[in-house]
């Protein structure tokens, strides 16, 4: 089966998509992946088996209508000249022009919905832009052979709001399991410590995503002020976006020496960073519905690099937390209870430890991506 995906970023750091690409492959499928220009990027690369092409990005233009009809033209000119069998729109920034494609091709469409679009934190405001994205998603989703979902919750959400939807999938933001397995823990862990000038007995909690606003980043230096004896903990931010240099005059105003960013990091270096940390930290608050039904590939990516987890109040990973009991959960939507977590968790070392081990034996048995492929494959051969 030929696959040809749209991916609205450049590929170069998007796990999902990668997993996805080397399933298919090794399956003996062939996949193409449209991803947008990057001038760090070469135009066309094979990323996990499948061929990448990143289309040159149109000229940014004040009137939002023209601009997003370039952009449509162009993703649709280049996409029906595809010889695939089938089309894949990732989110549903794709999911009109992969439509448009199916059509005309008169080719399946599987729509690969990252998120609860209509409810993430950027469009709870803007009604109109909001209610356009709906029809956009309503009108697109009678055309979608099949809608996957990060999470159970989140599928029965688009069931319920679109009875249109024929069939439905979940697939996990589970990691590759190789991350966990094919290298020495503790010598990669001493080596990046070393690296980013961590001490042996630091406790580090790490922050690994976007760095935009409302990932929890701002609740943090909130709650900082209210921990005692932080020199011994350092704070791991792993990522890069919009809010990172407002963020880190903030930290210089607070006079904080205890964090250390590492910049935007690709996806399969990131094992090598997450080794050096002993807490991740998983904080949405609770503004949207995306954010409440958050499906965070961190999570797993955490546990199976052997960290704990200290989480706010969502369900996936509240869920995950009291059935392994490797972390603990800021209930309530306040800075003195965040803080009064992260001093818990870094206060006991040897139960820190246990929590530690926890996440990785259970994320090696339940949470790795190896566990759902033969239901995403079987997934495709029925559609």
């Amino acid at each position: 089966m030929r696959i040809g995906m749209f991916l609205n970023n450049s590929h170069n750091i998007d796990g999902r998509v990668y997993k996805e690409c080397v399933t298919l492959t090794e399956a003996g499928h062939s996949c193409i992946v449209l991803g947008l220009y990057n001038k760090k990027l070469p135009n066309e690369e094979n990323i996990g088996g499948a061929k990448v092409v990143r289309l040159v990005r149109w000229p940014k233009l004040k009137i939002p209508i023209i601009r997003q009809f370039l952009y449509t033209y162009n993703w649709v000119k280049v996409g029906i000249k595809l010889d695939v069998d089938v089309y894949h729109a990732h989110d549903a920034s794709t999911l009109l022009e992969a439509v448009m494609c199916s059509v005309i091709k008169k080719k399946k469409l599987v729509y690969d919905s990252h998120e609860l679009f209509l409810n993430i934190a950027s469009l709870e405001r803007k009604k109109i832009v909001k209610f356009i994205w709906w029809l956009k998603e309503s009108f697109s989703l009678k055309k979608v052979s099949c809608v996957i979902s990060a999470n159970l919750e989140r599928s029965k959400i688009l069931k319920l709001r679109y009875p249109q939807i024929k069939n439905s999938f979940v697939l996990e933001n589970f990691p590759l399991k190789e991350i966990g397995e094919t290298r020495n823990y503790d010598a990669s862990r001493k080596a990046m410590r070393a690296k980013l000038n961590i001490l042996e007995d630091d406790v580090v909690f790490v922050f690994q995503g976007a760095l935009s606003r409302n990932r929890g980043l701002e609740d943090l230096l909130k709650a900082l002020p209210l921990c005692d004896n932080l020199s011994k903990r350092k704070f791991l931010i792993i990522g890069d976006g919009s809010y990172k240099k407002e963020f880190e005059k903030k930290i210089k105003n607070h006079a904080y020496n205890n964090f250390i960013f590492t910049g935007k990091i690709n996806y399969k270096e990131l094992p090598s960073y997450l080794v050096a940390g002993d807490i991740g930290l998983i904080y949405f608050p609770p503004i949207c519905l995306n954010y409440i039904f958050a499906a965070p590939n961190k999570l797993y990516e955490y546990m199976l690099n052997r960290l704990a987890i200290v989480s706010g109040n969502t369900p996936t990973v509240v869920n995950v937390i009291n059935r392994l009991k490797n972390g603990l959960i800021v209930y309530e939507d306040s800075s003195e209870d965040f803080a009064k977590v992260i001093c818990k968790m870094s206060e006991d070392k040897d139960q820190l430890q246990k929590m530690k081990e926890v996440s990785y034996r259970n994320a090696l048995k339940y949470y790795t991506w190896e566990k759902q492929e033969s239901k995403f494959i079987k997934m495709y051969e029925n559609i």
